[in-house]
């Protein structure tokens, strides 16, 4: 399905759903849409101001950040490596896509740090995309860096200012209770 919503001057001209939201469900002007990558914008935009207050650094190893992610041969991750998709991670995000909507956020990031990595991958030589690993991470690390939940944090910092109230990104719903 799609929405569009057209404000002019602060006037709504259009407000409308179509299409289905899920098999069996129409979409509506009201239906909530997972914003799936494009919430990669959020997520960019926080961790580039934690980044410019010298907060994280993108050689900083992972660890540094989230010290409970060393082990399984992960400590030579750095933040450069989860942003380039070579953190050699594919196998932690085959097991956590089918339930990493359906866990809460601690049992996701224990998953990850529990992890180890991919047998023969070398850390930011091998690349593969791994999207809710990375995002968890890189969206752990704001959060830890800010020293408040990545929702408000996000909320405070990203959305209100743009008057987006409801918005809640994708990282933010891997992390939602």
């Amino acid at each position: 399905g799609a929405q569009l919503h057209v404000l002019v001057d602060g006037e709504v001209r259009f407000d409308a759903g179509l299409g289905l939201a899920a098999p069996g469900r129409e979409m509506t002007a009201g239906s909530m849409m997972t914003w799936l990558s494009a919430s990669k914008i959020a997520l960019s935009v926080m961790f580039a101001r934690v980044w410019q207050e010298g907060l994280v650094g993108l050689d900083d190893p992972v660890v540094r950040h989230v010290p409970e992610f060393a082990g399984g041969g992960k400590d030579a991750i750095t933040v450069r490596h989860l942003w380039t998709h070579t953190c050699a991670l594919l196998g932690v995000e085959e097991a956590l896509f089918p339930v990493r909507y359906t866990q809460s956020p601690e049992r996701n990031l224990a998953l990850i740090c529990g992890s180890a990595l991919d047998p023969g991958r070398v850390p930011g030589r091998d690349a593969g995309y791994q999207t809710s690993v990375v995002s968890l991470l890189l969206g752990e690390i704001v959060a830890r860096a800010r020293g408040r939940d990545f929702r408000e944090v996000v909320r405070d910092e990203v959305f209100v200012p743009l008057g987006m109230r409801d918005s809640l990104p994708w990282p933010v719903m891997l992390l939602a209770p």
